[in-house]
């Protein structure tokens, strides 16, 4: 028989997840689509990949878990599927009586399975967050969102993988595992999810380093790999993301070392299996100035890793949408100027380096709600740019060589609730400004040389 062959029979015996390679070559990994819609044997397909998924991910109970497996609201659906078989669950038995509008019904898993969205019709579809995105396939699987669920497995379970792409080449555009227990690595295979929009991975057991063929997903918006123990370098071939949005490649927090005691707070319990010693852990080598200058990037976070070398110069290019530029506690050193090109910054993190010279500042900052730069070795004054930052909230700067007066320009900042000016070389009178400002909760101007009589309704 010919793979291809428009028989009900072989339609019929499309039954099984895996299918010959030779037949994968010819039709894809997507089998039974009808007219743009997933038919009974596409749906069959999928709702035995998804409960292979199932099966596979209800891992061992670590640590502070209820109980093994998947958190109990989320296997509605899914347990009905596992228990009586796809075939009796979508009532595919009468496959050669289906008329053309049955072929229009959602599948039972579009509306049972927790953490599902399904395409509505082959033109626009609502997501989870409400947006509508095109989508190709009826009734095809456009977001598996599974976010923290105690899904555990491998992603290196060649099984798991082949699931992913049978749903990718049906039009899977959202994945998200969040704050999962899944361990493994991201290998190269993940770049034949061309169609992924979201890839959300944070807070799991991955380790190993970030492939460079993740640069060939060229549908990619979101990237989230932060907290996890990815090792190895940024590499430059995210830059060829020209829709990424959000890249997130953060550490696991608890790896933090306070640079003013020198301490580790390293944690030998959250040790995941396998990965040995947490030293070492964290992406090293520089941050490659193609990314940070990505067109529609808006967030950028490679915080708590062991980067070095100096920040991009300028960090963003012409017409920039970089809102989140946090690279905290990482080994950066020289000038933090670069970060003066992007106009549109509202959470701004440079602290814990070795970061020199002026502290940046840009007077377009107007939406600017966050900048902490402390335990840096700034030097010079608060830049008079700063002071236009009209709607900042909170500012750190503590811990630096900063020095000469206060600005009473200070008392403009109406929206300020958090100032830590702490162990500079501040003098001067305090600006008395400062203790009207109605929003100000915290104030630590400690350690420095100011003087000044506080006002009588301090206290």
């Amino acid at each position: 028989m010919q793979c291809g062959s428009g028989s009900r029979l072989y339609l019929l015996l499309l039954v099984a997840l895996v299918v010959s390679t030779a037949c994968q070559a010819a039709t894809g990994l997507c089998h039974g689509v009808v007219n743009s819609t997933c038919g009974p044997s596409c749906q069959l397909h999928t709702c035995q990949a998804l409960v292979t998924l199932y099966k596979k991910t209800q891992g061992p109970a670590r640590a502070g878990d209820a109980g093994p497996g998947w958190t109990l609201p989320s296997r509605a659906g899914w347990e009905v599927a596992a228990a009586s078989g796809c075939d009796a669950y979508l009532n595919l038995t009468n496959v050669q009586d289906l008329t053309a509008s049955a072929l229009h019904v959602p599948p039972r898993y579009c509306q049972e399975f927790y953490g599902i969205t399904c395409c509505r019709n082959a033109t626009s579809n609502s997501s989870r967050d409400g947006s509508e995105q095109q989508c190709a396939v009826e009734h095809a699987v456009t977001e598996l969102s599974l976010k923290v669920n105690h899904v555990n497995g491998s992603i290196n379970d060649p099984q798991l993988m082949q699931i992913l792409l049978l749903l990718g080449e049906c039009g899977l555009q959202v994945l998200d595992f969040e704050q999962g227990r899944l361990s493994g690595s991201v290998t190269a295979a993940w770049a034949q999810l061309t169609g992924l929009r979201v890839l959300q991975l944070t807070g799991n057991w991955i380790s190993g380093t970030i492939p460079p063929e993740l640069g060939d997903m060229a549908s990619l918006e979101v990237l989230l790999l932060d907290n996890n123990f990815l090792t190895g370098t940024i590499p430059p071939e995210l830059a060829k993301l020209k829709n990424l949005q959000q890249l997130n490649l953060a550490a696991q927090a608890f790896l933090t070392i306070d640079p003013r005691n020198d301490s580790s707070h390293l944690s030998a319990t959250l040790n995941p299996d396998g990965l040995g010693g947490l030293e070492g852990l964290g992406l090293v080598g520089t941050i490659p100035s193609s990314i940070t200058s990505l067109p529609n990037l808006i967030e950028f976070n490679v915080e708590v890793n062991q980067l070095e070398g100096t920040l991009p110069n300028p960090v963003c290019g012409p017409n920039s949408q970089l809102q989140v530029f946090s690279v905290r506690r990482n080994n950066i050193s020289g000038s933090a100027m670069g970060v003066q090109a992007c106009d549109n910054l509202v959470h701004l993190d440079l602290s814990m380096n070795s970061l020199t010279g002026p502290l940046p500042a840009n007077a377009s900052w107007s939406s600017l709600v966050l900048y902490l730069a402390a335990d840096n070795m700034f030097t010079g004054a608060l830049p008079s740019d700063l002071y236009r930052a009209n709607f900042l909230a909170y500012l750190d700067i503590s811990y630096n060589r900063l020095s000469s007066g206060l600005n009473d320009s200070l008392a403009l900042m109406t929206y300020l609730q958090y100032l830590d000016a702490s162990n500079n070389n501040f003098a001067g009178s305090i600006p008395l400004g400062l203790f009207y400002l109605s929003a100000l909760h915290t104030l630590d101007l400690s350690y420095n040389q100011l003087s000044s009589q506080l006002p009588w309704s301090v206290g």
